[in-house]
């Protein structure tokens, strides 16, 4: 008893027709994708995210380690609980997870940096408002405006290095 099935023979190829089989994956690599990762534009987008990763790691060691020292003796501001600026510290370390995680990609997924412009751009705007109209009496300024300044330089470079990557290779 033979369980062959008709048009499948290895003397008739695929069908019937003398065709050579076909395979379920492709037998030939694929052609390779169009890359603007080669460009040293691309790499100041990835330089910017790196440095801008790095800056928010060192910011949430330092605040999950020491909030009080942080904030009360460096930045001269009121000292609220510690629990809320360890949390603080631990999210901006996963932010700079992140923006590790977009540069190593950043071929594929450049666009989506914006969430980093938005970040520090909506950071620095908190920052100078509190600086100029939220400032409890006998509290120092001077922090607010290190850190809008800060948010506002990385903010413009993510833009500058988003321009140059959206002219190497703009949506398809």
């Amino acid at each position: 008893m033979s369980f062959a099935v008709p048009g499948f023979g290895t003397e008739a190829g695929v069908m019937g027709h003398g065709l050579p089989p076909r395979f379920a994956y492709p037998t030939k690599p694929p052609k390779p994708r169009p890359s603007c990762g080669d460009g040293a534009i691309v790499r100041f987008l990835q330089r910017v995210l790196t440095g801008q990763a790095t800056l928010w790691a060192l910011f949430g060691a330092v605040i999950a380690v020491a909030p009080r020292w942080l904030v009360h003796t460096v930045a001269g501001q009121p000292v609220t609980d510690d629990a809320w600026l360890r949390t603080i510290g631990v999210m901006a370390i996963a932010l700079a997870l992140t923006m590790v995680l977009v540069a190593q990609r950043l071929e594929d997924v450049w666009w989506w940096s914006w969430a980093f412009v938005v970040l520090e751009a909506g950071t620095a705007t908190v920052f100078a408002f509190h600086a100029l109209l939220g400032l409890p009496d006998g509290t120092s300024a001077w922090s607010w405006w290190v850190l809008a300044t800060v948010n506002g330089s990385v903010g413009a470079l993510d833009l500058l290095g988003l321009g140059f990557a959206a002219q190497e290779k703009p949506f398809a």
